[in-house]
């Protein structure tokens, strides 16, 4: 019997018993996995021996080369862990949070990130790549923007980017996920989410420090928070439940900010504090008037684009106001009024219809008429202007040798004449309608055009002059309306496309 060991005699025999000192203990050595002879001493560190300090993670656990999700037990086994993963990182620059490496088959899983900073704001990042059998083909993701950011809608503190890069193609291409961290105290990342499936297309989770740089990729955009202003991604459409008119409340509410209010089209779709060419604007201003008008032309006295003014008693278009109900107004210029019919109502059954009322110049007032007659006083010499008179008792008084045209050519017998007709106005009234119950002006055969033009020279008929409007069917059948030679140029005036489904103005497609 050894001193330092005991056993029973009636059992053992002397000389099988392995005396203690013949064996050398493990002084913080190094023991392998599985039961060892030798045995340790009291100062001997087990190898999966830990200390605690509050802050368990998984990266405290992880066997060297390992994955980050895998637990090296005493026995040398790993095991998965089911507590999330997380790790916290200082200072700013670019985080990887995962790899996809390469595939060839389809079968796509999900991992989600949280990520929580020092002003107690929280970003949500989702990701998911797209396998297929030729590989990766790309990388989706929702990011979404922390409740807090700066002034100028840039954060402060937390991911302000998210984007992927790649390197090899097809079949070997493996895909990154980066972000971009701006930091002004600590961030903590939490894996919230993880597919059950296909577990090993995601690898290398937060298990790269901060890097100051990385390769060019492709950019996930970021979804504000709306509360502060940002961006949605496709389509948004409102249905209304359980709101009605009445209540003002079956639609979009936009609230007054400064007394100001404004939707914008076409604008950046990156930024959400610009004008851009192009841009329109409909809004509301702060002195209660409606205007639209491009961004870039906005002007504080709404003498740019359309506007209503607050009580909505006057609209106008470019400072021009336009017709008013109820208020007496002079028209300057020339104005086209196309329709089938232009007619000007009575007011009253004691108030006449006033067409004319030039003394002066042979023509009167017309009142209560349901007729017009061209009239000419034969006994004047040939030349002599065809006036459009009322038809009445004192016909004959202001004009007595007056009588009714019987026939009128306008080209006085001749194509290549000209017959000077100075009037004040005419009136057809058709009685067919088989597409000529009204003026018919035929192709020129030289130059295939055909059209009216108002304000011409009375004393020429080709070219055109300061403030004439042509009316033109061209060659290629547009419908073109322009003043002086704008009927010439493709991107002014008013066309109609030969179709009539485009209508432009100046060059803007309305």
């Amino acid at each position: 019997m050894y001193e330092s060991e005991w056993y029973d005699s009636g059992q053992l025999v002397p000389d099988q018993v392995t005396p203690a000192s013949d064996e050398q203990p493990l002084v913080n050595g190094t023991a392998s996995a599985g039961i060892s002879t030798s045995y340790s001493r009291g100062d001997h560190v087990h190898p999966q021996q830990l200390t605690y300090d509050n802050d368990i993670t998984a990266t405290k656990f992880i066997k060297s080369g390992g994955l980050a999700t895998e637990v090296l037990c005493a026995n040398g086994d790993t095991t998965t862990i089911d507590a999330k993963l997380s790790r916290t990182y200082t200072g700013s620059g670019w985080i990887r949070l995962c790899v996809f490496p390469a595939g060839n088959s389809v079968g796509n899983p999900v991992i989600e990130f949280k990520i929580y900073t020092s002003y107690n704001s929280g970003q949500t990042v989702r990701l998911q790549p797209n396998y297929t059998e030729n590989g990766i083909t790309n990388v989706y993701g929702v990011f979404n923007a922390p409740t807090y950011i700066g002034t100028q809608y840039v954060i402060e503190n937390g991911a302000r980017e998210l984007f992927h890069n790649h390197s090899g193609s097809g079949t070997t291409a493996i895909y990154n996920a980066y972000i971009r961290l701006e930091s002004v105290g600590t961030i903590t990342i939490v894996v919230t989410d993880k597919s059950t499936q296909y577990t090993n297309r995601i690898t290398e989770i937060l298990t790269q420090d901060i890097v100051t740089g990385v390769s060019t990729g492709t950019t996930i955009p970021i979804n504000y928070n709306y509360g502060y202003g940002g961006f949605m991604q496709n389509t948004l459409q409102v249905n209304p439940t359980d709101r009605t008119k009445s209540s003002y409340s079956n639609g979009i509410r936009i609230g007054n900010f400064s007394n100001e209010a404004a939707l914008y089209l076409a604008c950046s779709n990156t930024a959400i504090n610009t004008v851009q060419a192009g841009q329109w604007e409909i809004s509301k201003t702060s002195d209660n008037a409606l205007t639209i008008n491009p961004s870039s032309l906005r002007k504080a006295d709404h003498s740019v684009g359309l506007s209503i003014n607050g009580d909505s008693s006057i609209i106008t278009f470019n400072g021009n106001e336009l017709v008013n109900v109820g208020t007496d107004q002079t028209i300057n210029g020339r104005k086209a009024f196309k329709n089938n019919q232009f007619e000007v109502q009575l007011t009253g059954s004691n108030y006449p219809l006033l067409l004319i009322n030039n003394n002066n110049n042979y023509m009167e007032q017309m009142i209560n008429s349901n007729q017009m007659i061209l009239t000419l006083n034969t006994s004047l010499p040939v030349g002599t202007p065809l006036y459009i008179n009322q038809q009445g008792s004192n016909l004959s008084t202001q004009y007595p040798d007056s009588k009714v045209v019987q026939n009128y050519v306008l080209n006085a017998g001749s194509s290549d004449s000209f017959a000077g007709v100075k009037c004040g106005a005419i009136q057809i009234n058709p009685t067919v309608n088989n597409f000529n119950e009204g003026i018919r002006i035929s192709r020129s055969t030289i130059s295939d055009y055909s059209g009216i033009y108002l304000g011409c020279d009375p004393n020429s008929t080709t070219g055109t002059i300061s403030d004439q409007w042509s009316i033109v069917n061209t060659h290629d059948g547009e419908l073109r309306i322009g003043v002086g030679d704008q009927l010439n140029q493709s991107n002014k005036g008013l066309i109609i496309s030969a179709d009539g489904n485009t209508l432009s103005f100046n060059g803007r497609v309305l």
